[in-house]
């Protein structure tokens, strides 16, 4: 949770604070909700696993499936 923070602070708020003075909460939401959809959808990821993708195509994809020896293994 604080990477998210810390991602939302320096790729967003900080960029935005310089650029555009939020009069009102609802303003500052729409660009969260505009920022956050781009951060799922469009912004692939360096993360564990992650391989690249975004995370909803990660969450798509599901975790890998363990191959047939890897479970006759653990029985």
């Amino acid at each position: 949770m604080e990477k998210l923070h810390r991602t939302l602070l320096g790729e967003l708020f900080r960029i935005q604070g310089r650029k555009k003075w939020y009069n009102t909460v609802e303003e500052m939401q729409a660009d969260l909700g505009r920022y956050l959809k781009h951060y799922n959808n469009e912004r692939t990821h360096r993360g564990l696993n992650m391989n690249g993708r975004t995370p909803c195509k990660a969450f798509i994809d599901g975790l890998p499936k363990p191959k047939k020896e890897e479970v006759k293994e653990s029985k």
